[in-house]
């Protein structure tokens, strides 16, 4: 907001003082209140005793879970693969004098 104002206009203030902008403290309150709102749920999940921490447990561990992340991770890494060739190809194209 005020990045546009010349070093040359804020220091001529009348007192010959400079002059800094306002400082806006919306974006700290409203992280902290949602630091507050996401530990309070944090909480809330953690001591719920209907959680069942066990079945939890098992149902992470379990061979279809286990699965679908090896599968996630193979995916992820082919498709990074792909990308890297692709953009260094794209660069080259980019780069190349031939207009064709």
């Amino acid at each position: 907001m005020f990045n546009n104002l010349s070093k040359k206009h804020l220091q001529n203030s009348p007192s010959g003082e400079s002059v800094l902008p306002v400082k806006n403290p919306g974006p700290i309150v409203a992280g902290v209140i949602v630091a507050i709102i996401a530990c309070s749920l944090l909480y809330s999940i953690v001591t719920n005793p209907r959680f069942e921490w066990d079945v939890v447990g098992i149902y992470l561990i379990s061979n279809n879970v286990l699965a679908g992340i090896a599968w996630t991770l193979i995916l992820t890494f082919l498709s990074m693969i792909i990308a890297i060739v692709l953009a260094i190809g794209l660069a080259m194209m980019r780069k190349s004098v031939n207009p064709v």
